[in-house]
């Protein structure tokens, strides 16, 4: 039953595999909210990541 979420552990991961800055179009209308999650979201990523704009 686990087998779906098993990785191969012959292939080098590190901890930001699991995620990618997020980019919105010019057409998403986005809340406050929501505009203030993405910033922090690609900012820590950014940080621990080395993401760029």
């Amino acid at each position: 039953m686990t087998a779906g979420c098993a990785i191969d552990p012959t292939q080098d991961r590190d901890a930001c595999d699991w995620a990618a800055p997020i980019r919105p179009s010019r057409e998403d209308v986005l809340s406050d909210g929501t505009l203030a999650q993405i910033v922090t979201h690609n900012e820590i990523g950014a940080r621990l990541c080395g993401w760029r704009p």
